[in-house]
């Protein structure tokens, strides 16, 4: 009996880590994820009084472009997916990359950051690539959550 409620304990909780596990890994919630980070870069690139406009030019890009593949993805063109796929797997490695060595040991918060939306960004660019087909045909409803 108390195993047998334990182990329905342990199912109800695995059933809500999937479920929320699910949320988090969904391809829209990826690319809303990798839009909000790259809007932060921009408005923190801008506060912060960056000397060069130059640099505040190409955080302003990053976060444009990245936003009109994003639309064009809702709109079901295929080379926005493709595109998206690259920015994607672009950003997540060289996020991986700038934590795992450029950021020095000692900012013990910023590497595991790092590290972890690499591998977010490239886990959501490698997902992309796979789903490309069912997430183009797929109708956007009012349920798009379980789409991928």
């Amino acid at each position: 009996m108390a195993r047998a409620l334990y182990l329905k304990s342990i199912e109800t909780k695995l059933k809500f880590i999937e479920k929320h596990f699910n949320k988090i890994t969904n391809t829209h919630t990826i690319i809303f994820c990798y839009l909000i980070l790259k809007a932060y870069q921009l408005i923190f690139a801008t506060i912060n009084g960056e000397d060069s406009q130059i640099i505040i030019i190409g955080k302003a890009v990053s976060f444009i472009v990245p936003l009109i593949l994003a639309i064009l993805i809702y709109k079901k063109i295929k080379i926005a997916l493709w595109l998206m796929v690259v920015t994607l797997l672009v950003g997540g490695v060289s996020s991986i990359w700038t934590g795992a060595f450029i950021i020095p040991i000692k900012q013990y918060y910023l590497k595991p950051l790092a590290l972890f939306l690499g591998v977010y960004f490239t886990y959501g660019g490698i997902k992309l690539f796979i789903y490309k087909e069912k997430l183009l045909s797929l109708q956007l409803t009012e349920n798009t959550t379980k789409m991928v």
